[in-house]
């Protein structure tokens, strides 16, 4: 009997153990890590509008598909980076932890879409028919960039959230007495 239990906390362990080992040299500050991690993000959000600005200058006479995609993601890299830090920095509650999470996934299968149509193709100006090669690129980059990040941030979501009461802005307001005196007084 002891040895079918002892064989059950052996495979929690394992199971356990290889997600403790990815992330072993985040646990020590899992908020510091994260706030690091979002900064390189930041990097590359900017770099994928800069190339998306270059590609919308280059794509005068090119695809009308492409034209479309690079704006398209230019804004939405754009709202990524100023929502996340927003939440990162000011807001993160449970669920705007999650909400950024479920934004990233989807910003993440976006750019894995977009590499995949336009690695190939040919478009752009006739001076140079691969301006889009740079665009494709940067959008894997991200794939894989956003992905690390949406892991680490799921890892350690509940060491970043905070209640809402505790957070900036919300919750108490200057004249309000604190809900704890206030309880106290009942």
């Amino acid at each position: 009997m002891m040895s079918s239990q002892s064989a059950d906390e052996t495979e929690d362990t394992t199971r356990t153990s290889l997600v403790d080992r990815l992330f072993s040299n985040f646990a020590d500050d899992p908020k510091g890590s994260v706030h690091r991690a979002w900064g390189l993000c930041l990097l590359f959000l900017i770099l994928q509008i800069i190339v998306a600005v270059i590609e919308l200058i280059n794509l005068r006479q090119g695809s009308k598909s492409l034209l479309l995609a690079v704006i398209w993601s230019g804004l939405l890299h754009l709202v990524l980076a100023v929502l996340g830090t927003f939440i990162l920095r000011r807001f993160s509650t449970l669920f705007a932890l999650g909400f950024l999470l479920g934004f990233l996934l989807v910003v993440t299968n976006q750019n894995l879409i977009l590499f995949c149509c336009f690695q190939d193709r040919m478009f752009g100006s006739p001076v140079n028919p691969k301006t889009n090669r740079a665009f494709s690129i940067v959008a894997l980059i991200l794939v894989i960039v956003l992905t690390f990040f949406t892991t680490l941030l799921a890892r350690f979501r509940q060491d970043l959230a905070m209640a809402a009461v505790d957070v900036k802005g919300l919750g108490r307001r200057s004249g309000e007495e604190d809900w704890s005196s206030y309880s106290e007084q009942q």
